[in-house]
């Protein structure tokens, strides 16, 4: 049992070092993956703009018209999944 949990801490230190050095794998979205996002999606709808790179990159800076409905196209997006969800 205690060397369980001597390796167990072990390996989290083994991680915890990785993390500091940057040596950890790092997962990161590209903004043409991020055109996919049902929430900019409909930014972008409510913005009356298409869903380019260029206006993901901007919307994830907080930048662009797009932004400017990140908070009403969140609340719409949301109201959609609970419709979705509850009228099965």
């Amino acid at each position: 049992m205690k060397q369980i949990i001597l390796d167990k801490i072990r390996k989290t230190v083994q991680t915890i070092k990785k993390l500091v050095r940057g040596e950890e794998e790092k997962r990161r979205i590209t903004n043409n993956k991020y055109t996919e996002n049902r929430v900019f999606k409909k930014a972008c709808e409510l913005a009356e703009l298409p869903p380019t790179t260029r206006q993901a990159s901007k919307y994830r800076r907080g930048r662009g018209l797009a932004a400017r409905y990140a908070k009403r196209a969140l609340s719409l997006s949301n109201q959609e999944v609970i419709k979705e969800t509850f009228s099965g």
